[in-house]
């Protein structure tokens, strides 16, 4: 198994943005990689972050699991683009899809790994996962240009925490479009 985990950061939206990722090898190495756009959004530094991660790994065999804090990455490519792509890449509002060459790469990296190659883990960002918080760091020093270490080594000697995969989890409940609230179950009354 090949874990990955991403993030994405933005000063302003637009503004100046950054992304990063921490790949884990079947063979015991770590590769961080990140990179900066200007302007961007948010949206497209997680999408960024992950398709620099899956691009690392195209040539490695095996499942890669994507760890990402993104919820619009994880729906976006699980559930939306079906319906983008019978819309010839349009919403249900008839709007045109935002970032539809960045969901045209990350659907195309997909794709290449074959039925149940890429597998989705949903992490709560700021939570104190030390691998999204890893990439929060570099994402956020790349978006304000400042230095920052890529560590390429082994994972035994990996300086900046676990590495370990995360529980799969739901993905958090959204709001209802105009509800103004979020859907959360009432509390028993038990």
């Amino acid at each position: 198994m090949i874990l990955i985990f991403t993030d994405g950061a933005c000063s302003g939206n637009p503004g100046p943005g950054g992304w990063a990722c921490v790949i884990a090898t079947p063979d015991g190495k770590v590769l961080e990689r990140a990179g900066r756009d200007e302007p961007t959004t948010n949206n497209k530094m997680e999408l960024g972050a992950v398709i620099a991660g899956l691009r690392a790994v195209e040539a490695m065999p095996g499942v890669v699991v994507v760890h990402t804090d993104s919820t619009y990455v994880i729906e976006g490519i699980t559930k939306w683009i079906v319906g983008w792509k019978r819309r010839g890449w349009t919403t249900a509002a008839g709007e045109p899809v935002k970032n539809e060459a960045l969901w045209r790469a990350l659907e195309a990296l997909v794709v290449a790994r074959g039925r149940g190659g890429v597998e989705w883990r949903w992490v709560k960002g700021h939570s104190g996962h030390d691998a999204n918080e890893r990439c929060d760091e570099l994402a956020v020093c790349a978006a304000k240009r400042r230095p920052y270490d890529l560590y390429e080594g082994p994972l035994m000697n990996y300086p900046y925490g676990s590495l370990l995969p995360s529980e799969k989890k739901a993905l958090p409940v959204r709001p209802k479009a105009g509800s103004g609230r979020t859907q959360t179950p009432a509390p028993s009354r038990t």
